[in-house]
């Protein structure tokens, strides 16, 4: 798993190739959810940094770290939904660099913390020079993207997004 908030597991054990399908034994390869059946969606490459489903009934709420403190050791507040009208939920924090998503690091609160862009933007990531933090890159179609990578749900990777549920 890349990241501690990395919640949604699909397989990914050989990327897509731009316009070809996926191994057998794997979702069909996407560019966006309208590639895919009704019942899935594209999943970019690296997975989602946050909770696509519905949380568990046993979320706990809060508005700041100190709330999560009766959750366990390593508890942070964080929003772990994708559906911004979801509150924050504890959840466990980072411990390390590799527990988080790529573009961001572990900050000395146990947060994923995008990085900055003096700390140098990963391949696929810009400057975002109003906030100094590194972003993936943006992009509408694959020429949007440098060579070699492809657009997958409106960011550039470098491969393609597979098709899948969400359980």
């Amino acid at each position: 798993m890349r990241g501690v908030l990395l919640l949604v597991a699909v397989a990914f054990t050989a990327g897509c190739q731009p316009e070809s399908l996926c191994p057998a034994d794997q979702p069909m390869c996407c560019h966006s959810s309208d590639d895919c059946d009704s019942a899935s969606i594209c999943f970019p490459p690296i997975g989602f940094d946050c909770m696509v489903q519905a949380l568990p009934p046993n979320a706990v709420a809060c508005q700041a770290d100190a709330d999560c403190a009766v959750a366990g050791a390593m508890q942070i507040c964080a929003q772990v939904s994708c559906d911004p009208t979801n509150s924050k939920s504890c959840t466990t924090g980072c411990a390390k660099d590799a527990d988080c998503p790529e573009g961001q690091f572990c900050s000395a609160t146990s947060h994923c913390t995008p990085q900055t862009c003096g700390m140098g933007c990963p391949p696929l990531f810009i400057c975002n020079s109003a906030t100094s933090n590194c972003v993936r890159q943006a992009c509408s179609t694959d020429p949007d993207c440098p060579t070699g990578a492809v657009c997958v749900s409106n960011g550039c990777y470098p491969s393609l997004g597979q098709c899948g549920l969400l359980d």
